[in-house]
Order: structure tokens, then C-alpha cells, then sequence
């Protein structure tokens, strides 16, 4: 389960000068001890890294890691919509990787920044 939050929505956006929060619940495939946090924004295709606070995703899991297959954990983040952003519509891709790169989850869902 997948479920995002922002405190402030206007004309079904997530507005600048606010902190967006995700949350999402998973069964881990896999064990793992080290995860990172890598977020885009897709822009006509094209991935747009994005700069989080804290890109260490074991800080987000409620259970912390290590994570071993066939548990279930939920992992929960927060991040500034930041007020120089530009006003517009994307595909926001949110993935947790291993230390080697490989997705261990990866969501992607449609988002729109407003003033």
C-alpha cells in the first residue's frame, strides 16, 4: 500500500513552502542492511534528480534494518516542496535501492507543484 499527504492541497496540488510525506507499506524480497532513498522528477521523460534531506531510506523504516525477505515493513519519509520550484506537472519516480543500485521497491505516481 501506497499512500502520499501533503498539509496543504490547492487546486489538487501539493503547494510550494510545504513538506510532502509518502508512506508505503512492503514485504521485503530480499535481506538488506544498507538502503538508499533515490528520487526524480519525470519531465517528458526525462529523470530530474531531486535533492532529499536524508537519502539513508533505513532511517525511514519503522522497523529499521536490516530487513529480511518476507517481512513486512512500512517505510515513511517527508520532503520540503521547496517555494523556488517551478509551478507545474510530473511523474514523481521514488525508489529504495540496494548498496548495488538494484530497485528494492521503486513507485512512480503523478504529482503537480502549485503556488
Amino acid at each position: 500500500m501506497v499512500s502520499a499527504d501533503a498539509p496543504v492541497f490547492k487546486d489538487c496540488g501539493i503547494e510550494k513552502g510545504t513538506d510532502a510525506s509518502l508512506e508505503i507499506d512492503f514485504t521485503s524480497k530480499t535481506s538488506q542492511s544498507q538502503l538508499s532513498t533515490v528520487v526524480h522528477g519525470v519531465l517528458s521523460g526525462v529523470p530530474v534528480p531531486f535533492s532529499i534531506p536524508d537519502a539513508n531510506a533505513c532511517n525511514g523504516i519503522v522497523e529499521k534494518c536490516p530487513i529480511s525477505p518476507n517481512n513486512n515493513y512500512t517505510f515513511k519519509a517527508s520532503m520540503p516542496v521547496k517555494s523556488i520550484y517551478p509551478s507545474l506537472r510530473l511523474v514523481v519516480r521514488y525508489e529504495i535501492q540496494d548498496p548495488s543500485g538494484t530497485d528494492v521497491i521503486c513507485i512512480e505516481f503523478p504529482a503537480a507543484i502549485v503556488s
